[in-house]
């Protein structure tokens, strides 16, 4: 028996935790890497309504999904983000220092481009997206949150939650590839400090699972019913750990110095992989790099302030067969050039001195970007032969890789 012809491949362009680090040369990244789908995770300022909406304008030339994080609700989430507020507005100046509708606004612009609890369907790539809990902040606490949601969802508790998530999955069409995002992982991916959604900001090395329970009951419900997602992506837990522990790693990480966080989990029955894309920060400068072996960086690696001398940092996911096939992280550069025309006037009048009045006028035109990417790390690869699957992931914190069989496609290549 031969195996099936394969599916074209699906490009996603993920983007995690923004933190105001968007502008053009990011757009203009964006752009170069040419994905299929742009997928966004959240945290993109402190309730910053105008980057969202800017943001929501690549709908115009790329295929979009989006969930909105914890920072997005900045001074109404939580009761200490109201105090926050509160404080803000007492001692402020200005007449409304804060934009008590910036939630709305935000999910206006971002329409049903953003999946918090719902979906988006591309029939063109067979491929659903659906979006777990929008706003999280990560943990079991739902006592801080409850008037959040049931202001803006009419969700009461984790399990209700919880509920949302799986009716949304299972109104998705069922032979479509399956994504589900999330501005927080699952809780179960581990509870060590640089697990996936470890707690690592405690003193002392206190940790603990961080992950949203919800989200994990979601995905363990999912895979009794036959209808697991083939990939989680979700931010909030960023790349670098907070607090050092006495483990000194050699992660040699790119976009930043300190211990590195375990990223890529495996689901081995089902195949399902969950990736963390919170790399932050994600605009670093280019000298950040120790090595490169792409000579088209050249002399503008490291070569000053603003956007010139600046990478960009993007995660790649490539989808084949309903399954992830490859994902990376990707940094890309951008060289700016901008065309500037000079207008020189000269006047000199005669007299028993000379005076000469020189008027210079600069007028900037045009642009332009060059993109080239600068770096390219691996974060997991399938890897098949006639009677087996297999993914290969790295592990960030020990840096090393790992292996793992995946059940259910292995038993579907077994010849009888």
């Amino acid at each position: 028996m031969q195996d099936p012809p394969q599916s074209p491949e699906i490009k996603l362009i993920a983007i995690g935790d923004i933190h105001n680090d968007w502008d053009p040369d990011s757009e203009a990244a964006l752009h170069h890497l040419n994905g299929d789908a742009v997928i966004l995770l959240g945290d993109f300022g402190n309730q910053d309504v105008q980057l969202v909406q800017s943001l929501s304008f690549l709908k115009h030339q790329h295929r979009l999904a989006a969930i909105l994080g914890n920072h997005d609700a900045w001074f109404s989430l939580t009761n200490k983000g109201r105090t926050r507020a509160a404080h803000i507005e007492r001692i402020s100046t200005l007449p409304n220092p804060i934009n008590h509708q910036a939630v709305e606004q935000q999910l206006e612009a971002l329409g049903p481009h953003h999946v918090g609890y719902s979906s988006i369907r591309w029939p063109e790539l067979q491929l659903s997206v659906v979006g777990a809990r929008p706003f999280s902040k990560g943990g079991k606490d739902w006592k801080s949150v409850a008037s959040f949601y049931e202001k803006h969802y009419q969700v009461y508790s984790l399990e209700e939650s919880f509920q949302r998530i799986f009716d949304s999955v299972l109104s998705t069409t069922a032979s479509d590839a399956l994504v589900l995002l999330a501005h927080n992982g699952p809780s179960g991916l581990g509870d060590e400090r640089y697990a996936p959604c470890g707690v690592d900001w405690l003193q002392g090395g206190v940790a603990g699972d961080h992950g949203d329970p919800d989200l994990e009951e979601a995905l363990h419900s999912l895979a009794a019913h036959g209808r697991p997602p083939c990939l989680v992506l979700f931010g909030h837990m960023h790349h670098t750990l907070k607090k050092s522990s006495s483990y000194n790693n050699n992660n040699n990480n790119a976009g930043g110095g300190g211990e590195l966080r375990n990223r890529v989990v495996v689901d081995s029955n089902t195949g399902m992989v969950v990736l963390n894309c919170a790399v932050v920060p994600r605009i670093v400068p280019l000298n950040m790099y120790g090595t490169n072996d792409n000579d088209d960086v050249g002399d503008n690696r490291g070569s000053g302030s603003g956007s010139k001398g600046r990478a960009h940092h993007f995660v790649e996911v490539v989808l084949q067969d309903g399954m992830v096939k490859y994902a990376a992280d990707v940094w890309v550069g951008i060289e700016v050039e901008v065309e500037v025309e000079v207008e020189v006037e000269v006047e000199v009048e005669v007299e028993v001195e000379v005076e000469v009045e020189v008027e210079v006028e600069v007028e900037k035109g045009d642009v332009r970007r060059r993109c080239f990417e600068v770096e390219r790390r691996e974060l997991i690869v399938r890897e098949e032969d006639t009677d087996s699957c297999r993914y290969r992931y790295h592990k960030a914190y020990s840096n090393e890789w790992r292996v793992v069989d995946i059940q259910s496609l292995t038993r579907k290549k077994e010849r009888v």
